[in-house]
């Protein structure tokens, strides 16, 4: 949830805040009354995407460590390449340096 997202919810808290104890005063087919529904409708779509933000970040946590264990998984494939390319330097001349591992970690 980025700030203007968050900032709308809080707003429409404050809004909702206000508004709850007047809703009775509006009658039932009012505009007034209408406008308070679309409030009420749009503070609870509002908290079901932030339920949802909350909800998908420990996910997105933990799609960091896969990540991250996806890296070594590569690092250690690209290290067997090489040294296959090193075992077969004998047969094949050149082969060594177009299977080398990369210098840099990116």
């Amino acid at each position: 949830m980025n700030d203007a997202q968050r900032f709308r919810l809080e707003m429409l808290q404050r809004v909702d805040g206000f508004l709850a104890p007047l809703t009775a005063d509006f009658v039932t087919v009012s505009k007034g009354r209408l406008l308070i529904g679309k409030i009420n409708d749009e503070l609870t779509e509002a908290n079901d995407f932030r339920t949802q933000q909350q909800t998908g970040g420990s996910g997105q946590h933990s799609g960091t460590s896969s990540k991250a264990q996806a890296y070594l998984d590569l690092h250690e494939d690209i290290d067997a390449i090489a040294r296959t390319a090193h075992s077969m330097a004998d047969e094949i001349p050149g082969i060594e340096a177009k299977f080398r591992r990369p210098r840099n970690h990116g």
